[in-house]
């Protein structure tokens, strides 16, 4: 019994460490050195001005805040069945359609993104009655291949997705900076998987230069107004799965 317990205790930490979907993997040997090309939705957001706000604020308080913001925003996404593949400072990077396949991964993603905006209000109010400035995030959202797989060595790997897919998420999320009363910003494969009615929501903003590329890519934003649709059921994880 105490074996059991000990156990179940180990696999709870590592679920938390690398998500269950990825451990239940390892744990069964799926998950090997390398990986396999993949069609995934990437979520890459970050608070904007977060550098000159920590200024101020002992390493403490950052730490305490960012662990704050990254427990609502992860809740978010994980009641889309988004799989936070990342904590870089104060960005995130989220995955839907791996390690999983995902038919839904497009509406997901977008629905996870209007989802973090809700919270982050949520949140600022919170900060407000205790005098602490507001923060505001940009999120990129981008669709394509990736691969996604065990990167590292046998001696120390992480489950990850890399690509030009990633890459674009972080990219176009910089939007931010320039478009305001955007929810998110989506690449041109986003834009067409999704359904019409979602599709309908989006605002063209031209082509865009993005770091790193020779030529402009289309780019569509999610106005903060916008009338998105209630998620159908289907789309939304059971709360009790949510970590």
């Amino acid at each position: 019994s105490h074996e059991l317990e000990q156990r179940e205790r180990e696999r709870d930490v590592f679920g938390r460490l690398v998500s269950p979907e990825v451990r239940d993997q390892l744990v069964q040997g799926e998950l090997m050195l390398g990986g396999h090309e993949v069609e995934v939705t990437v979520l890459f957001s970050d608070i904007r001005g977060f550098t000159q706000l920590c200024e101020g604020l002992k390493p403490r308080d950052v730490v305490l805040t960012l662990n704050e913001h990254f427990t609502r925003m992860t809740h978010a996404v994980q009641r889309f069945g988004g799989y936070v593949n990342n904590y870089m400072g104060d960005a995130m990077v989220v995955v839907f359609g791996a390690p999983t396949p995902d038919p839904h991964r497009v509406e997901r993603a977008l629905y996870a993104a209007a989802a973090m905006q809700q919270a982050l209000v949520e949140f600022n109010l919170e900060r407000a009655s205790y005098g602490a400035a507001p923060l505001s995030i940009g999120i990129g959202l981008a669709s394509g291949t990736a691969l996604a797989g065990q990167i590292g060595s046998p001696e120390r790997c992480i489950y990850t997705v890399i690509g030009d897919t990633v890459n674009i998420a972080a990219r176009i999320e910089g939007l931010a900076k320039e478009e305001t009363g955007m929810v998110a910003f989506v690449n041109q494969a986003t834009h067409d998987l999704l359904p019409r009615p979602l599709r309908e929501c989006l605002r063209p903003l031209g082509t865009r230069t993005i770091k790193g590329r020779d030529t402009g890519i289309p780019v569509w934003g999610l106005p903060a107004n916008a009338p998105l649709p209630e998620p159908p059921v289907h789309l939304l994880r059971p709360e009790e799965e949510v970590l």
